[in-house]
């Protein structure tokens, strides 16, 4: 072999690993240890996630830091700054070719403040499984500082892999009596 094809191989090489390093650091997986994202994701699930350069769209699954607690938990953009509880979607998701969430009555936005907007930076943060989910319906606005990454894909399980946020899904019937409240993350 000659020397060029030779230094040419171990380039690619280097460029090869190099690039999988890139995409180990950038792409992260995370098991979904929750019920509150059922029927979208189930317990056990292998998500991918990537980071949050610009802000996240409606209807998009983040991850975030649960406020009061040091837990990092997956939740679905539900609003985004500047819009009125009373004008939220009752479901998520139904734009950009995704099946619609439907979430409940968002307790935060009922409780006198029909009229406020959601503040600046701040996003508004539901699970798919509503009678499951601690969510801003609880805590209220989660500011953008705590948002940390964004679910690009599902690996796990295999029959179910697909390479974006799929929405929610009618072959899983929720369970309304499940005992963990908290949420789903990793």
């Amino acid at each position: 072999m000659s020397d060029r094809r030779l230094r040419r191989r171990r380039r690619l090489r280097w460029l090869g690993l190099g690039g999988g390093l890139l995409l180990a650091i950038w792409f992260r997986p995370v098991r979904v240890e929750g019920v509150s994202m059922l029927p979208t994701y189930r317990p056990g699930d292998v998500l991918i996630t990537a980071p949050i350069w610009s802000g996240p769209q409606q209807g998009d699954c983040v991850l975030m830091h649960e406020p009061g607690s040091r837990r990092t938990v997956l939740k679905r953009v539900a609003g985004l700054p500047g819009q009125a509880p009373d004008l939220l979607s009752s479901s998520t998701g139904a734009e950009n070719g995704r099946n619609p969430v439907v979430t409940s009555v968002t307790r935060w936005g009922s409780v006198g403040r029909e009229s406020a907007r959601l503040p600046a930076g701040h996003f508004y943060l539901v699970g798919d499984h509503s009678a499951a989910s601690h969510d801003s319906r609880h805590y209220g606005p989660v500011p953008r500082a705590d948002l940390r990454r964004r679910v690009v894909g599902r690996i796990w399980p295999w029959r179910r892999a697909s390479a974006a946020d799929p929405g929610a899904r009618d072959d899983v019937e929720p369970d309304h009596g499940a005992a963990d409240a908290g949420g789903s993350g990793g």
